[in-house]
């Protein structure tokens, strides 16, 4: 099987985020996840903020990622130490890249890790539903 491409990946990510739709009195999608992303035990969690609007007829998304670090005069907080941010909007069938935090080798890694958490919150609220 292909690895998917960036832009391939990106789709996925605003079709998840889409199915679970806006906010009620929101006319656009903007949804946030907590997940681990780097691997670190000390701070477990990164904040993901994915916000998608259609602008001039053209679907633009950004996805926010909050990296924290544990507070070490404080044994449960966290402070958030840098925020990335990737822009990207909807060409013809994919997302094309309009600006990246990310290095690239790292970006793959990064939103595929994304995708998997959002499908598994998802499966967790079908749960929660039931």
């Amino acid at each position: 099987m292909a690895k998917k491409t960036p832009h391939e990946i990106l789709k996925n990510i605003y079709e998840e985020v889409k199915e679970l739709g806006p906010y009620e009195n929101e006319n656009f999608l903007r949804r946030e996840f907590h997940m681990d992303l780097d691997g670190h035990a000390t701070n477990k969690e990164e904040y993901v903020m994915v916000f998608s609007q259609k602008i001039d007829n053209i679907q633009k998304m950004v996805l926010q990622v909050t990296y924290f670090e544990q507070d070490k005069s404080i044994r449960f907080a966290k402070n958030a130490v840098v925020t990335k941010e990737i822009k990207c909007e909807l060409i013809g069938k994919n997302f094309k890249i309009k600006s990246c935090d990310y290095k690239e080798k790292k970006l793959l890694k990064v939103l595929s890790k994304i995708l998997t958490g959002i499908k598994e919150k998802k499966r967790i609220l079908k749960l929660v539903k039931k």
